[in-house]
């Protein structure tokens, strides 16, 4: 590879890994560990899932006999800081994965497990008779936003076919959009709800 293309791959990579940090720290300032881990799982990544192996089965759909994640080529599968921000967060309770055609009782049951801040709007939204998921995520949101200092968004996966939501502040909702948009290389970034 031509060493200017490579330092430049390296610098977008250096670039979107401050970026990832930098959206862990003002959207989770106060999570114990969440940068240390942050790190680890983007240097370190095949000891990082290990560590976490039963989360990684379930994100990323891998086989059940896959007993030995350090054999599993990590580094290979995704070097994304925005994947690897996702991961550390998954493991935390602070997002969710929704399967495509989930219920809204399905969606309900994943948040109030969730460590995310959102179960008075869960509370508000019992009587609400909304069965369909997208329906039933895209009002939590709403009630969030006119309610709330946080709000439901969208964390896009360019690997994922689920949608994967977290609560962010709504305050620094524009700043954490832009700098998720450098974190993520593929530029998903954050969709609002």
């Amino acid at each position: 590879m031509d060493p200017k293309e490579e330092a430049r791959i390296e610098l977008a990579f250096r670039r979107s890994v401050e970026a990832a940090e930098q959206v862990a720290r003002i959207a989770w300032p106060d999570v114990p560990g969440l940068l240390e881990d942050l790190h680890t799982r983007t240097f370190t990544q095949a000891e990082w899932a290990s560590q976490h192996s039963d989360w990684f089965k379930a994100r990323w759909q891998l086989e059940e006999d896959l007993e030995d994640l350090n054999n599993y080529q990590w580094d290979a599968e995704d070097f994304n800081p925005w994947s690897n921000l996702q991961d550390c967060l998954g493991v935390r309770g602070l997002m969710i994965v929704v399967e495509q055609g989930a219920s809204a009782k399905v969606i309900r049951r994943q948040l109030s497990a969730s460590a995310m801040s959102c179960a008075t709007e869960l509370q508000d939204l019992e009587s609400a008779s909304i069965d369909d998921g997208r329906q039933f995520l895209h009002a939590l949101a709403a009630l969030q936003e006119a309610n709330s200092e946080v709000v439901l968004v969208q964390l896009c996966e360019k690997w994922d076919e689920n949608t994967v939501v977290s609560c962010l502040p709504k305050a620094h909702l524009p700043e954490l959009e832009r700098l998720a948009l450098i974190a993520d290389i593929y530029g998903g970034g954050i969709r609002r709800l």
